[in-house]
């Protein structure tokens, strides 16, 4: 009535050895080439490195544009007086409403976690930070993750390419 089992036998081979090789190359489309060999001089490591010295200029560029006097300012500038005052709802756990995404509050809130904020400060905008107030920390942990924005797109938009 139907076919046996014998029809489908394999000869023991399992799935792995009876995939055919791609024609086409799939994911960024690049042709992958075989890894070169490992650099013996500094000037080889230099040259097989080139694809990342762009990046690496532009990190370093965007760590001076984000740190360089970062502590200099002791008032509440820009966006730290919405950013602030949201974040310190969330270390209080107290709730509030707002229409814009909350990822960058809960960053604000997890800087000032981490640098020891307790969220009494209302963050009105030009006034001057108490002494309890980590601010150059937490300025510091946010530009951090502003400077990891530069190789992380780089890379992402590199891998696509």
């Amino acid at each position: 009535m139907g076919m046996e089992y014998g029809a489908f036998d394999d000869e023991g081979k399992d799935v792995y050895s009876k995939m055919k090789t791609a024609k086409v190359p799939f994911g960024s489309g690049r042709l992958r080439r075989p890894p070169p060999p490992p650099p013996t001089t500094l000037r080889e490591f230099f040259l097989q490195n080139l694809e990342h010295i762009p990046p690496i200029i532009y990190t370093l560029l965007s760590c001076w544009t984000r740190f360089h006097k970062i502590g200099k300012s002791n008032v509440v500038v820009w966006d730290e007086a919405h950013f602030g005052k949201f974040g310190s709802h969330y270390l209080k756990r107290e709730f509030y409403f707002d229409v814009h995404p909350p990822l960058g509050k809960m960053l604000v809130g997890f800087a000032g976690l981490l640098a020891g904020y307790d969220g009494t400060f209302d963050f009105a905008s030009g006034a001057a930070y108490p002494d309890t107030v980590p601010y150059v920390a937490m300025r510091v942990m946010m530009a951090t993750f502003g400077v990891a924005l530069v190789p992380l797109g780089w890379y992402m938009q590199w891998s696509w390419a």
